[in-house]
């Protein structure tokens, strides 16, 4: 995992965004919710500085769950409303 987000960011771009988001559901699966959380807000971050904030719209669909898993419902309430709206900027 940490291997393949290292390759990534050489690359750059949407590539390391992709890959930080597919490590973030791997944890998030084997039941590393706290982990999975960083790398989903991570993502978020990075895919913003790249002014690409479509292509973390997808990683909402991690985080919310995990914050769920760990009791966290405003937060994970105010983070779908955060992914809602990325959508909508995304596809206009």
């Amino acid at each position: 995992g940490l291997r393949c987000v290292s390759l990534a960011r050489q690359a750059g771009g949407a590539v390391e965004v992709a890959a930080l988001s597919n490590l973030a559901d791997s944890e998030r699966a084997l039941g590393h919710l706290d982990t999975a959380i960083e790398l989903c807000r991570a993502t978020i971050a990075r895919a913003a500085e790249l002014g690409r904030v479509s292509a973390a719209v997808h990683v909402y669909s991690t985080l919310a769950p995990a914050l769920l898993g760990l009791g966290r419902l405003d937060e994970a309430a105010a983070e779908l409303l955060a992914g809602r709206d990325a959508l909508v900027r995304a596809v206009g």
